[in-house]
Order: C-alpha cells, then sequence, then structure tokens
C-alpha cells in the first residue's frame, strides 16, 4: 500500500452499510462530468455480509451486488448512522432489474435544458428500470431521501445529500 493511502478495510466495520461516489473516466463517465460539471459518475451500496464486503449497484447490465474489491474510481464515502438493514435487504430484492439506459440520455436532456433556463421531466424516465444514484434514493433508507424523485437525482445530488444530511458521516 503507498504511503499515504488508507486501505477501505480499515474504515469499515461488521454491520455497517455505506454510499459509494465514484468518478469513472470511460467516454460515459467523461459524458456524464461533461454536462453535470461533477466529478462522480456512479454510487453504489456498500454492506456487509457473512463478514465480506459488497456493493449493491445499478450498472450498466441490471441491478447486481459486485465483490467490494472493485474499488476503482472511488473518490467519496459516507457512512449511513441510522441502522438501515431492512432498507438493503428490500434493495437486494431489486438485482436482475433493468438499467435505464434511456434514462440516463434523458436525465442529460433535463441539465442541458436547466442550463439554458427550461425546467423539463425527463423525456425519456424509464419506470421499469434504474440508474445508479435512482436506485439509491428508491430505498427511502434515511430522511434525507423521503419525498425526493429518484428521477431528478444523479450522483452529484447524492453527494450533496449526503454531505449535508446527518444521517451520514464521510469516511472517504
Amino acid at each position: 500500500m503507498p504511503s499515504g493511502e488508507i486501505h477501505w478495510a480499515f474504515l469499515l466495520y461488521i454491520g455497517m452499510v455505506t454510499i459509494g461516489l465514484f468518478s469513472h473516466n470511460n467516454l460515459f463517465g467523461l459524458g456524464i462530468q461533461l454536462v453535470t460539471g461533477s466529478p462522480f459518475t456512479h454510487s453504489a451500496i456498500g454492506f456487509e455480509d457473512n463478514g465480506k464486503w459488497y456493493w449493491l449497484h445499478a450498472v450498466g447490465s441490471g441491478v447486481q451486488i459486485c465483490d467490494r474489491g472493485y474499488q476503482s474510481g472511488l473518490v467519496a464515502e459516507f457512512q449511513v448512522l441510522p441502522d438501515v438493514t431492512n432498507a438493503v435487504e428490500l434493495a437486494k430484492k431489486k438485482i436482475g432489474e433493468p438499467y435505464a439506459k434511456l434514462t440516463i440520455l434523458g436525465f442529460l436532456i433535463m441539465i442541458l435544458a436547466k442550463k439554458f433556463g427550461i425546467g423539463i421531466d425527463n423525456p425519456f424516465y424509464e419506470k421499469s428500470a434504474v440508474v445508479c444514484s435512482e436506485f439509491i434514493v428508491e430505498t427511502d433508507m434515511v430522511p434525507e431521501f423521503n419525498g425526493l424523485d429518484p428521477a431528478d437525482i444523479s450522483p452529484a445530488t447524492l453527494f450533496q445529500i449526503c454531505s449535508n444530511g446527518p444521517s451520514f458521516k464521510r469516511i472517504l
């Protein structure tokens, strides 16, 4: 481990739930960064199960769980302070739900329209599929998520909610 680098395993403990925010420099990620003006391109729920750590997230192949060893691009992480075990268990029931590729396109159109002072709803919103930050907010795991329209939440907005909400503690 390079000098000054903190290994993620030292930040976590059994039963902890986190929200991770990622920055990816692939073509898709760069497009999101360009339109949103934010370094954040992806978000995921971190959780522990039987001593192993995982990410639960919506990606191109749908909602899935992957090993926590996948840390590529993790730039911020927040501990969820209330006990949200039940919300995570309910979120796991969405494994296999499709990823909303058209919703992403519509979200980018909404952001561009806002830059020109035009307020529009997502023209391509797919209720039967989700994107990463929408998936997390739909859990309603904390009071900060209550009343939000999950379709309007980007990873950058999720970062702001976690940074300012009393239900979160930044650990990375």
